[in-house]
């Protein structure tokens, strides 16, 4: 009985001041088999970020410390972090000023009920594919 090798997971982070906000989030990219760790604050955040290289990175418009969209212009701009795939995580409309001000390309996921499906399609929209 020879076991099919796993294949690694890939790594994500979760960047919320909301607790509950980063358990739902959480949860779903765990059902894509991600590696997820979570964090409140921007500052550690971005230490994290540059140090472990997770392949995505799910940043809501509050986190403590700073601007969560702040956060999101900082990484796409480093040249630490600007390959890390980055999305928003927002309950503004997409027509909002602040998303508007996001960097071009950046998956805006909205906190509404079809998160699965919004988190879904910011992978898509990274090349990712998920059987």
């Amino acid at each position: 009985d020879e076991e099919t090798p796993k294949a690694p997971r890939l790594e994500a982070v979760v960047v919320a001041s909301s607790g509950t906000i980063r358990h739902k989030v959480r949860a779903e990219l765990l059902g894509f088999n991600f590696q997820v760790t979570t964090v409140p604050d921007g500052i550690v955040a971005m230490s994290l970020i540059i140090r472990g290289k997770p392949e995505v990175v799910i940043v809501s418009g509050t986190v403590d410390s700073m601007p969560g969209f702040d956060l999101i212009r900082a990484l796409v701009s480093m040249k630490v972090t600007n390959t890390t795939q980055v999305a928003a995580l927002t309950s503004f409309d997409l027509e909002h000023p602040e998303v508007l001000m996001l960097p071009e390309g950046i998956p805006v996921i909205q906190l509404k009920s079809d998160l699965q499906d919004q988190i879904s399609r910011a992978l898509s929209a990274f090349e990712y594919r998920f059987l």
